[in-house]
């Protein structure tokens, strides 16, 4: 199973982190490729140390794949090296979603 989460506003992280953790537990174990794609205001909580964010170095230890915008990077003063460890850039979060797609990525949004 292959599934990519589109996360745009910080508020919509939390039910993005429980979404993907929920996800993971329910396939017990199953191959499950999920990677999360942060755009708009979202991009805020993959800052190191951030308050607001979820702990997504959890999900990163159970090899989820977490891709930063960088036109949302850049729209928010953000550089790659403020980011946790291990994240990736993709150079347009809709682009990356369209190719996730055409891949047979599952797209969910929360």
């Amino acid at each position: 199973m292959k599934v990519v989460f589109h996360v745009s506003e910080s508020t919509h992280c939390i039910p993005a982190f429980n979404s993907a953790t929920n996800l993971l537990k329910a396939r017990n174990g199953k191959y499950t490729d999920i990677h999360i794609v942060f755009t708009g205001s979202a991009i805020s909580t993959l800052i190191a140390d951030s308050d607001e964010s979820p702990n997504w170095e959890t999900l990163q230890q159970a090899n989820v794949i977490l891709l930063a915008c960088e036109n949302a990077m850049r729209a928010n003063s953000i550089t790659l090296d403020r980011l946790l460890m291990g994240v990736s850039s993709v150079t347009a979060g809709i682009l990356a979603l369209v190719e996730h797609q055409q891949e047979g990525y599952f797209y969910i949004k929360p």
